[in-house]
């Protein structure tokens, strides 16, 4: 069987040449557009169900939010398993389903619950989120850093985060590394007890009047108008013009007993590279896609940012993922190269050179 089949391949040598020239070319063309990463994208079966609720207490997070949350979820279909963690400020639903489950069927299941329970929550709970369980990390890591003030160099790492989200490749970019941008609120404890208004009169207005507030539409017989209600604060003026309470024919507002200025969160951890403060710039790619590529995008979009910015703000690599899959692939290719010859050599110490 097996002479019989070298000798239909010796007679149709030209047939086998021609096969074995398209099957390398294909090979070829699959090497040069596979995804090519070092750490792959892999599902793990867990799903998160987080719901932040500031100042609430363990206990109290436990039976306004966990409870609710374990009643509607148990039966999602595939969960092999169920944990909640109540702690300060925060509910978190730990889910693990079988391994072999459907992720967006699982992540759809679970937000039809959501959906069902979130009614039951406290007014003051915060909007839930799912998060899915996965293993991998980010790609690149850009530090942007050197002696422009904060705030600046704050504002270019937003910049920078906001062009990278719009590359096709690009799932996530997070910054860290920094302090947030706050509005303070300042308050004269004089000028408040004078007006007889407590901390928790004046956090309720604040907060009732930074919320986001569907308006609907109006119509008329004529056409439907779009109504606007502007319920986010983005200027300090804006907070102080915040009516609290009147008094007589008088409306107190919060410029009558305070002061706002921009200015920043306590920071966690304090970043610095080369001894000067920075923020790093995580960038994540989507499933799939090349890691090559993806860099070489995320690196031709920081190039261009980068001419836009003063010459007191400097960017660095600090991790890049292809370098060790570069490596990886010149020893692959070298390896396959030496392969290839050796066997050729092989072959023709063999068989000799036929005229």
């Amino acid at each position: 069987m097996i002479q019989a089949l070298i000798e239909g391949a010796i007679k149709r040598r030209k047939v086998i040449l021609a096969v074995t020239l398209i099957l390398s070319l294909f090979g070829l063309i699959t090497y040069l557009t596979m995804p090519r990463e070092s750490n792959p994208q892999i599902d793990v079966p867990f799903v998160a169900v987080v719901v932040p609720y500031p100042g609430v207490s363990p206990e109290d997070a436990e039976r306004l939010l966990v409870r609710p949350l374990e009643r509607a979820l148990r039966d999602v279909p595939g969960i092999k398993e169920m944990n909640a963690t109540a702690a300060q400020g925060v509910a978190v639903v730990n889910l693990e389903f079988e391994v072999n489950f459907d992720k967006q069927r699982a992540i759809n299941d679970v937000r039809a619950r959501l959906d069902q329970v979130r009614g039951q929550f406290p007014p003051d709970a915060e909007e839930p989120t799912i998060e899915e369980g996965s293993i991998g990390g980010p790609v690149i890591e850009i530090s942007l850093y050197g002696g422009a003030p904060e705030r600046t160099l704050y504002q270019q790492a937003r910049a920078l985060q906001d062009r990278l989200e719009a590359l096709p490749n690009v799932l996530t970019v997070e910054v860290s590394g920094g302090r947030q941008e706050v509005l303070e609120v300042t308050i004269d404890p004089v000028r408040m007890a004078a007006a007889n208004i407590t901390t928790g009169e004046l956090a309720s207005v604040i907060f009732r009047n930074n919320q986001l507030v569907p308006a609907g539409n109006l119509r008329t017989d004529q056409s439907t108008f779009a109504v606007t209600v502007p319920g986010v604060v983005q200027r300090p003026e804006d907070i102080l013009a915040l009516p609290i309470r009147t008094s007589g024919d008088r409306v107190i507002t919060v410029r009558d007993i305070g002061d706002v200025r921009r200015t920043f969160k306590e920071p966690r951890y304090i970043s610095r590279f080369n001894g000067q403060p920075a923020f790093t710039v995580e960038v994540t790619k989507r499933p799939g896609s090349n890691a090559l590529e993806t860099v070489r995008s995320v690196r031709e979009a920081l190039a261009a940012e980068q001419r836009t910015w003063p010459a007191t703000i400097q960017s660095a690599i600090v991790f890049d993922d292809t370098e060790f899959i570069d490596n990886v692939l010149s020893m692959l290719e070298s390896g396959l190269i030496s392969a290839t010859l050796l066997v050729m050599v092989i072959v023709i110490a063999s068989l000799g050179i036929r005229q």
